[in-house]
């Protein structure tokens, strides 16, 4: 039960980013976000890594893209997550308290011409 209220606020928050975003395009959010995003799905994932320097061969999360529209992320009190700059170096993300990480993922970057693009991250 608590699991699926978080789930509904998580849904309700990515698609409150998504509105932004598509007004932040010039487009009226309300009327492109019913025809392109209107029947979409949301799913939530909890998860728990190990940190990086415990992780062996395949348990490390490989380089990667989100696929979706937005993605967000929970991050604890834990460093863990890096983004890769436009130069190729990767970039600690350091944990905020009470707060989200968002990810831009390969759909908004395809809807947005590129203006928005997904970043590699691990």
């Amino acid at each position: 039960e608590v699991i699926g209220a978080y789930g509904t606020l998580i849904s309700d928050l990515a698609t409150t980013i998504t509105t932004f975003i598509i007004g932040a395009l010039g487009l009226d959010p309300r009327v492109f976000y019913q025809s392109n995003f209107g029947k979409c799905t949301a799913d939530l994932f909890i998860s728990n890594f190990k940190f990086l320097d415990k992780c062996v061969g395949d348990e490390a999360l490989v380089t990667h893209t989100d696929p979706g529209v937005v993605t967000i992320v929970y991050n604890d009190d834990k460093e863990g997550l890096e983004v890769r700059s436009k130069q190729g170096q990767w970039v600690n993300v350091k944990p905020t308290p009470d707060s989200f990480i968002v990810n831009v993922g390969d759909s908004m970057k395809v809807w947005s011409n590129g203006k928005y693009r997904s970043a590699y991250h691990r």
